[in-house]
């Protein structure tokens, strides 16, 4: 979350940065975001529908995060893959 405030310390806007594949916040993707994935996979965790950690695991930016995107995921922890990280959502 990026905060902009005024020379008097207010807040004037809040943005939200999407790093895809970053789920659990800490700058990196890795091994452990892939494990949040797999668990929203299976049902054993659930992202809420367009929350910041769902927009972080939609990495094919389709309708789900599903399957398709943990194999997108587990690709790029295991480095043989690359994350798209100028995805557009319509």
């Amino acid at each position: 979350k990026l905060v902009l405030k005024d020379k008097d310390g207010k807040v004037v806007e809040t943005y939200e940065a999407v790093i895809f594949g970053d789920v659990n916040g800490d700058g990196i993707v890795d091994i452990m975001d892939t494990i949040c994935l797999d668990l929203h996979v299976a049902y054993e965790v659930t992202y809420a529908n367009e929350s910041a950690q769902w927009y972080a695991l939609n990495l094919n930016a389709d309708t789900s995060v599903d399957a398709s995107d943990a194999i997108l995921l587990d690709a790029y922890a295991n480095f043989a893959g690359d994350i798209d990280q100028g995805a557009v959502y319509a």
